[in-house]
């Protein structure tokens, strides 16, 4: 809390000051019983004058009683232009003694629109030399004046009647017109609804919720040229706006910045996905995915860019997706199942491949097994069994070999010293890259049958006998693409 500077006799009030900021004006501070302190005001727009010329000018407090008092008669313009003013406080406003609860000094246009409102604060002293107060109550010096007129004039009923008679009409049409502002709802009424089209000020937090509408704009684009007509929650009933982020049924949370021109909009759709857009200078900047993923569910309609996963589906033998992200490339409708890895190829695209899992096993001659485990874009190759002829290790060495081995992989082989009937065991791994052909060879150390593994379609082959022929290994068609069975997911 600042306290009111002063010069001279005045007490300067910054209008520049935040809604938040009070300033104490020791000037106002009294005590009870005080009754028609001259106070002298210069209002400010920090160290330039405030012109008054053509303003109204209202004192509002709520005392320490919790009454309302407000005085709007200015006593003296000493200067307009410079923003110096006095009033005379009425003995109403010191009668609870105490800080107030809260009070501001506004300042109104000759149409009634406030151009300015501050947040002000004094003190009321106890007065014990009183032997009676009447407690405080409120008190509106506008309606005390009309009162008090009104009085005045039934009091001349005795002069003339013609008098009495002017002195009740006024008093009625006064009436007639409170009344009327009453029933056109230009006033605030405690228990009827209010539609309020000026600005108001809130001093503190709102308790309470507001109302999604329906929305009454056809354009973002006219949104975004006034961002402080449009503010709050809207939804749309399957329309389709100019510049709109989805079409159909979603909700919008349009928030005003700095000006009628910046701020931000947000969107949300029915059947999930959430798009954000900057607004700068009255434009629209575009909107954006902020990255809302949904759960996959049957007969559900999904957007192109919009994102879905699932907890699982299939198995090892035949490819199985953990917890994938899917991105739908164009609008379409999820169907009663997820489609298999060649059908979901035009509708979707997987975002992270280490959801993919993958194994096969293929039995080669000496009583070799080769097992393969692929995990998104990294296999695995696990050789081994009984493979020795006269107790002499048949494994030398694993190598790759050839123009189609993938440049970036990497190779392991692992073996395990062997005697008579031991198992041996050659390792190796390595990551896809643009390639989509390649093959490995290991060496025997005393037989010329070498084994060879290939990626290479139609022609995957896993060793080559004494007598010649080829063994097959059917492991998977492709292992530059990822393969699974349509399913319906576990969600």
């Amino acid at each position: 809390m600042a306290t009111a500077q002063t010069a001279g006799k005045f007490a300067i009030v910054n209008t520049l000051l935040n809604m938040t900021d009070v300033t104490l004006i020791e000037q106002l501070n009294g005590r009870q019983g005080d009754n028609g302190r001259e106070v002298f005001f210069w209002l400010k727009k920090g160290d330039m004058p405030f012109d008054i010329s053509n303003k109204d000018i209202k004192i509002t407090v709520k005392d320490a009683s919790g009454k309302i008092k407000e005085i709007s008669t200015v006593k003296d313009v000493l200067n307009a232009q410079a923003g110096q003013f006095s009033m005379v406080i009425p003995a109403e406003m010191y009668q609870a003694s105490g800080d107030i609860e809260e009070g501001y000094i506004s300042v109104s246009d000759e149409t009634g629109m406030m151009v300015s409102s501050i947040p002000i604060m004094f003190n009321v002293l106890g007065n014990n030399v009183i032997f009676t107060s009447n407690p405080s109550s409120d008190y509106i010096d506008a309606i005390e004046k009309l009162i008090q007129e009104s009085k005045d004039k039934l009091t001349s009923f005795d002069l003339a009647l013609s008098a009495q008679q002017s002195a009740y009409d006024a008093l009625k049409l006064s009436l007639s017109a409170m009344a009327k502002e009453i029933e056109d709802k230009q006033v605030v009424t405690l228990n009827g609804d209010n539609v309020l089209t000026g600005n108001n000020v809130y001093l503190n937090p709102i308790e309470g919720s507001f109302k999604t509408r329906e929305a009454t704009f056809v354009s973002f684009d006219d949104v975004a040229l006034d961002m402080t007509k449009y503010p709050g929650l809207w939804f749309i009933k399957d329309k389709t706006l100019t510049n709109a982020p989805f079409a159909g049924w979603y909700t919008v949370e349009v928030i005003t910045g700095s000006s009628a021109t910046t701020g931000t909009i947000v969107a949300d759709y029915y059947a999930g996905g959430r798009k954000i857009t900057a607004v700068s200078d009255g434009k629209i900047v575009g909107w954006r995915d902020i990255g809302f993923v949904s759960n996959w569910r049957p007969n559900m309609d999904v957007l192109a860019g919009q994102k879905i996963t699932f907890r699982d589906m299939g198995d090892f033998g035949t490819g199985k997706l953990t917890n994938p992200t899917f991105i739908a490339k164009k609008d379409h409708n999820t169907g009663k199942s997820f489609p298999s890895s060649a059908d979901a190829s035009e509708l979707w695209e997987l975002a992270n491949p280490e959801s993919y899992e993958f194994t096969a096993e293929s039995t080669v001659f000496y009583g070799l097994n080769a097992r393969w485990y692929r995990h998104g874009n990294i296999v695995l190759l696990d050789i081994g069994g009984t493979f020795n002829k006269d107790g002499v290790n048949q494994i030398s060495e694993m190598v790759p070999v050839g123009d189609k081995i993938p440049s970036s992989a990497l190779y392991v082989a692992n073996y395990l010293p062997g005697t008579t009937l031991t198992r041996q065991v050659a390792f190796t791994y390595f990551t896809f890259n643009d390639h989509s052909d390649w093959h490995a060879h290991i060496k025997l150390a005393t037989n010329a049958s070498d084994i060879y593994v290939s990626s290479w379609l139609g022609n995957s082959q896993m060793g080559t006998a004494d007598n010649g022929d080829a063994v097959a290994l059917n492991y998977y068609a492709e292992p530059a693409s990822m393969t699974w069975n349509a399913g319906v997911p576990n969600i």
